[in-house]
């Protein structure tokens, strides 16, 4: 049976596991009485021990045992890299060479280096055993770019053999930049173009597709809304992606879908974190999307939208109606555009919402209900008495709105009934706004799904274009990549490096093994504003490691931690005039010499808030 595309593409998707498990079944087997039976397993390159385990079981009888095994082997090596790499970076690769026979005698041991990685120096060292135990062999690399690198560790002594490979994400420091240029030409009009790029050529306003899905792809956070946005972008961008592209945002999709799994909470809702409670806004955002992903051929439990779907209805029956409160009649309208986007419109809610004073902007929302229903004259008489102007938002409001994401609102609407004398200048303002690159992930979702309806209904006639290219000869400099240099805007960011007791770590060089603490602090200040959902980014240095005991302070000032091997990410709001300092334990456990890239902080729905510091160097040494 041939697979589906997002199945292939999930496949295409999957990473190399860094430590793979040593783990073999093998059964089940009968055995006649009195009999015994014996399993030879070959394992991989494997230094420590295993546990091997059997369970048995008959029609009145049962029993298991288990017991621990040393692997052995004459001759096995333990090479050890940090768990990822950044261009720039020169690191040794220690290799430990185990002889656990006598007359091992010399050992070769080389190194083959294959992708954005390459070895300065001798690649083949060899080794003397005088007697069994073990050495050490160091071998220096050097980043060359970004990607998979894959290092082929091999030790020869006689017949004597032993191989790992390991496998290392070599990351960039800085994210892409891309700059748009857009022109209007009128029937028969030229323009002249000088420079490298991409030309896109559209008959209604365009964007960069592939610019907005790659922010998208590379979007670091995961909270609920923002997995529901980053799944909503990448669906609505499909159409106008490459293959390449394309097949990278199935991947990424599949991923989200079953993330979001584990948000949903007991009586079908979905919370914001998931340890949190269930958040109205995100639980209409998440099954909107789930929706939408099942109906363009992506696998999503039947269950898991049947329990939304209920969880939904119940929310509607509570709502009371609020005159002139924006908060509940958004949430609301949002609710019933997700039920009729199901194919569940709930005509009653519906239509006792539309009788009753509604908030301007909330009536673009709720006319993409009538129209996704079925009900275009009822959504056309919406969207005539919508807003007309659209207003700024607090940083904190629960439905994380802004002006973009309301533009984009109301295109829909616009594009759901036809209305295109409307539609269009909505379309130009909303694909403006996202080529400029300052947006939300809120924000990205509601353009793309704006955008894409207007690309599958706005009709288009053919383009005649003749391009007149002179070509010439030209010589092109690549300049080397720049640290990041620091900035603040609405916020302030400070780093603090300290041992135990408080005095300063310098980071030029530090001893391989010395523990020490990074202290960020965090400052509000203004005197008027708070600062909501903000995330503080910390990232290490690839020679170092957080110390099992990494949030000593600081996590109680923060809403969520986020903890992965190469940084610790704080959610938190920040009060007018406050500051916050957290603080996390470090190692430097891999000699070599490092980029440290900046420490951020961003608001995740205000994008005019960020600070960074600048990136440095840093060296551990032995």
């Amino acid at each position: 049976m041939a697979m589906r595309p997002w199945a292939d593409n999930l496949v295409a998707a999957r990473k190399d596991n860094r430590f793979n498990p040593v783990v073999r079944f093998i059964g089940p087997v009968s055995v006649a009485k009195g009999k015994s039976v014996k399993h030879r397993i070959t394992l991989p390159m494997y230094v420590g021990s295993v546990r091997v385990m059997v369970v048995a079981a008959g029609e009145d009888a049962w029993g298991s045992a288990w017991k621990t095994a040393p692997v052995t082997a004459p001759l096995m090596i333990l090479p050890s890299l940090p768990a990822l790499l950044r261009s720039g970076d020169k690191v040794t690769l220690p290799i430990n060479v185990f002889a656990m026979e006598e007359g091992t005698g010399e050992v070769g041991v080389s190194v083959k280096a294959e992708g954005p990685v390459r070895i300065l120096g001798q690649a083949t060292q060899n080794l003397r055993f005088a007697q069994p135990g073990d050495q050490m062999a160091r071998f220096r690399l050097e980043t060359t770019g970004e990607g998979t690198a894959r290092l082929t560790v091999t030790a020869v002594s006689g017949s004597r053999k032993s191989t790992e490979e390991l496998v290392v994400t070599v990351q960039g420091d800085k994210r892409e930049t891309v700059v748009v240029e857009r022109h209007t030409l009128p029937a028969g009009g030229k323009l002249t173009l000088s420079g490298e790029g991409q030309l896109t050529l559209s008959a209604y306003p365009s964007f960069n597709a592939s610019a907005l899905a790659g922010a998208m792809l590379d979007y670091p956070y995961d909270c609920s809304e923002q997995l529901a946005s980053k799944g909503f972008t990448l669906l609505h961008l499909m159409p106008l992606l490459g293959k390449e592209e394309a097949q990278q945002a199935s991947a990424a999709i599949a991923d989200i879908i079953a993330r979001l799994y584990a948000r949903q909470q007991t009586g079908g809702g979905f919370a914001y974190w998931s340890n949190g409670t269930v958040d109205t806004w995100v639980t209409s955002m998440d099954g909107a999307f789930l929706t939408e992903a099942s109906a363009k051929g992506f696998p999503v439990n039947a269950d898991v939208l049947s329990r939304w779907k209920r969880a939904q209805k119940g929310f509607c029956k509570a709502y009371r109606v609020a005159p002139g409160k924006l908060f509940p009649d958004m949430d609301q309208a949002y609710r019933l555009y997700t039920l009729a986007l199901a194919g569940s419109p709930d005509y009653a809610a519906m239509n006792r919402m539309k009788e009753n004073p509604v908030h301007p902007q909330a009536r673009w929302v709720l006319a993409s209900a009538f129209a996704l229903s079925g009900n275009r004259e009822a959504a056309a008489q919406l969207v005539s008495t919508a807003a007309s102007s659209f207003e700024a938002y607090p940083s904190n409001h629960p439905t994380y709105g802004s002006v973009l994401r309301d533009k984009a609102l109301a295109l829909e609407a616009c594009t759901l009934v036809e209305d295109w004398s409307a539609a269009l200048p909505l379309a130009r303002d909303v694909a403006e706004a996202i080529d400029k690159g300052c947006y939300s992930t809120s924000e990205a979702a509601f353009a793309a799904i704006a955008l894409d309806r207007l690309h599958e209904k706005f009709p288009t006639k053919a383009i005649d274009v003749q391009a007149l290219i002179n070509s010439k000869t030209e010589d092109w400099v690549t300049a080397a990549s720049a640290l990041t240099r620091a900035r603040s805007e609405g916020i302030g960011l400070d780093v603090r490096y300290t041992n135990a007791k408080g005095q300063a770590v310098a980071l030029g060089q530090i001893a391989q093994g010395t523990e020490f603490y990074a202290h960020v602090s965090v400052t509000n200040p203004s005197t008027l504003d708070d600062r909501c959902h903000l995330v503080l980014s910390f990232p290490l240095a690839s020679g170092w490691e957080a110390v099992n005991e990494r949030l000593r302070s600081g996590a109680d000032s923060a809403g969520h931690l986020d903890i992965r091997d190469d940084r610790v990410n704080w959610f938190f709001d920040l009060p007018k005039g406050a500051k916050k300092t957290f603080s996390v334990k470090l190692r430097a456990a891999f000699e070599g010499s490092y980029i440290l890239p900046s420490t951020t902080c961003e608001g995740m729905y205000d994008p005019a808030v960020a600070a960074n510091t600048a990136s440095a160097q840093t060296a551990v040494v032995r």
